[in-house]
């Protein structure tokens, strides 16, 4: 491995270019096409962690060559899919997530306190290394669905009771799905 100098953004940006590797085994192929290949910085990174951060910190840009205060590029789209009852897309960066919104009624009885429901339901399959047909949920899918489900919980974004139609007979789930296209690093920000 070997480490490149930092001089300026440009060089920075057209080294993590160059170093791309292409994977093609049979069952990685479809994710490499839809997730970013490993790199040679990815390379360094896991040999030299520590040398490999400070060499970024002491030229002042970050791994993908932004500046320190630079944001990434970030596109939002609202109502991306037509079957859901809200949706939107966002660009964050490299990171491509797509979610859906959709709100299903269901029957409560005057024994149980008749809230509504949160379902929220987080897949990263596309960009699962053992290529989307593993059948499993990777450790990442399941921290986001806890992250996003306590933040709208836990913030007060989404009261249940709100989704009462009538106490006692029914009420409204509301069913979060987000489908990460690509996870260029900042899956909780996107």
């Amino acid at each position: 491995v070997r480490v490149v100098g930092l001089g300026e953004r440009e060089r920075a940006r057209e080294r993590e270019s160059e170093s791309e590797i292409e994977i093609e085994s049979e069952s990685d192929s479809k994710s490499a096409e839809v997730c970013n290949p490993p790199t040679m910085a990815d390379a360094v990174r896991a040999i030299l962690p520590s040398h490999y951060l400070h060499t970024f910190i002491d030229e002042g840009i970050r791994p993908d060559a932004r500046a320190f205060m630079e944001s990434r590029t970030t596109s939002l789209r609202r109502g991306v899919v037509s079957r859901a009852d809200g949706s939107a897309s966002v660009d964050l960066g490299k990171t491509s997530v797509v979610a859906g919104v959709t709100l299903v009624p269901f029957t409560t009885t005057l024994s149980e306190r008749g809230d509504g429901r949160l379902s929220v339901k987080v897949d990263m399959a596309a960009c699962d290394p053992q290529g989307p047909a593993s059948g499993r949920e990777s450790e990442a899918a399941l921290a986001l669905t806890s992250l996003v489900s306590k933040t709208l919980m836990g913030a007060g974004i989404l009261p249940l009771e709100r989704l009462i139609v009538k106490q006692g007979v029914a009420a409204w789930e509301v069913k979060l799905s987000v489908f990460f296209l690509n996870d260029g690093g900042n899956a909780a920000d996107a």
